[in-house]
């Protein structure tokens, strides 16, 4: 090991930065294989952290992960919304991995996540797992590159890429190439290349246990798992970029938008339909797969006019009227009233669920209640309002919003379900419904602002009636 390697280490790993990597964990959560939870990490730490600081520095010099911090206990979480949890794809699997692997994989990540590189990510348009940067960061671009050209009547071919089981089918050469295209330091890589190629995972169930040796994917839970990704989709957006450069391409995560627009329908489909075949050219390269199965096109036309058929690995992707992105429910026309709907529809069902538990004389009190509908089921609704609160101006939207909130009103109070709904938002401190969404959205369009990352106005689209009663909110 170099002199130059030997300061870096010694730089990244010091007591003061090793007792805080330990206390940035919260003290009971879930411990790995080794049973140690991290409030019993902490105290360690701080009875011996001379050892333990030299212990991950000798990890770090000769790239090596003790046997017993490489053993990952495996849990399955079931992803929501699936029709059949009889299918492995329907489950998430969570590594609980050793807080002392976590607690180096921490010291790591500061030392590899740059400000130069989450700003080179940010460019890049990758908006997950950084600082600054949200889902509402890329439905606004998304959302303002629509919009625009909308606005220059020109249609736009989208494709939301769908890449199956990216975190964990991934190989490990993928992460090398990324990190030495990086320029990270060879310490760093030879510890985080032994890391990976080294896993053992263990999973239990009724009984049963089994124990495998796996050498490919990142995990999920890990700390560096999300910076790994970001650096290996970069080589995606970069090829992507590079290929075809007219397209529009940003990614989150492993969520992946390729559109293009023009006045020539032809040339749309074509560069849209390079755009997936380089995609999934990459994806074979890195092995992973581009399933055209659950890979939506959308296509935001004035004119209605149809477009040539668009055809992945022999499948023609026949264009739908309304897709789902990052939450949010997008039209082809780009009313957003579906999403509106459906977002309303589903609160109310919510706050339903909630109001069994609740009685004149028994159940949640109205404080409860009052924090439910504020903390929980108002923040759905809201949600990507940055998008969509020009869609809250119209008047079959806002009668609906409204209907929520009254219903709301009408659990939190115990009133008479005559009672205006005026009077009790009144009497509980809210907001009409419609004017909060609106205010969530500048209040998002200046957190856009301040971070350099204004894409899309919604002064431009009506937001500016309310804000004299926003700003005095």
């Amino acid at each position: 090991m170099s002199g130059h390697d030997r300061c870096e280490i010694e730089e990244a790993v010091t007591v003061e930065k090793l007792i805080h990597a330990a206390n940035s964990f919260s003290p009971y959560k879930s411990s790995g294989p080794d049973g140690v939870h991290p409030i019993t990490l902490q105290k360690v730490v701080e009875i011996i952290p001379n050892q333990i600081c030299s212990l991950m520095r000798q990890c770090l010099s000769v790239g090596y992960v003790p046997l017993k911090w490489r053993q990952s206990r495996v849990i399955f979480l079931p992803k929501p919304g699936k029709p059949d949890y009889s299918k492995p794809n329907s489950w998430r699997p969570i590594s609980l991995t050793s807080f002392f692997l976590k607690t180096l994989e921490r010291l790591i990540d500061k030392r590899i996540r740059t400000h130069e590189m989450c700003n080179y990510l940010v460019s890049n348009n990758q908006f997950a797992y950084l600082p600054g940067v949200s889902t509402e960061t890329a439905i606004s671009r998304f959302v303002g590159y629509v919009e625009k050209c909308r606005h220059n009547k020109e249609p736009v071919m989208a494709a939301l890429a769908d890449i199956s089981g990216a975190f964990n089918n991934i190989t490990v050469h993928s992460i090398e190439r990324s990190l030495e295209r990086m320029n990270i330091n060879p310490c760093y890589r030879r510890w985080i290349s032994f890391m990976l190629r080294h896993r053992i995972l263990t999973s239990e169930l009724m009984g049963t246990s089994v124990t495998i040796q796996v050498a490919r994917g990142c995990p999920q839970g890990g700390v560096l798992s999300p910076i790994l990704w970001n650096l290996v989709m970069d080589d995606l957006l970069t090829t992507l970029k590079a290929k075809v450069p007219s397209l529009f391409i940003q990614a989150f995560a492993d969520d992946l938008v390729i559109a293009q627009q023009g006045i020539d329908p032809g040339t749309i489909v074509e560069r849209v339909c390079q755009g997936l075949k380089h995609t999934g050219n990459w994806c074979t390269g890195s092995g992973l797969e581009l399933n055209p199965n659950k890979t939506e096109v959308i296509v935001f036309n004035r004119r209605r006019s149809p477009l040539p058929p668009l055809r992945l690995h022999g499948e023609i992707l026949t264009p739908k009227s309304v897709v789902r992105y990052l939450g949010v429910t997008m039209d082809d026309r780009l009313t957003l009233r579906d999403h509106v709907k459906l977002k309303a529809s589903k609160a109310a069902n919510q706050f339903s669920m909630c109001k069994r538990v609740v009685g004149r004389q028994w159940g949640f009190g109205s404080r409860i209640m009052l924090w439910l509908y504020t903390a929980v089921i108002r923040p759905s609704i809201d949600y990507g309002s940055v998008a969509w609160a020009h869609t809250a101006q119209q008047h079959g939207v806002i009668r609906r919003l409204r209907q929520v909130q009254h219903g709301a009103c009408l659990a939190i109070t115990g009133a008479l379900k005559s009672t205006p709904t005026e009077a009790m938002e009144c009497i509980l401190g809210l907001l009409p419904l419609d004017i909060h969404v609106q205010g969530r959205a500048l209040a998002s369009w200046h957190r856009l602002g301040r971070n350099r990352r204004i894409y899309w106005d919604p002064l431009q689209t009506g937001c500016n009636s309310h804000i004299i009663i926003i700003v005095a909110y």
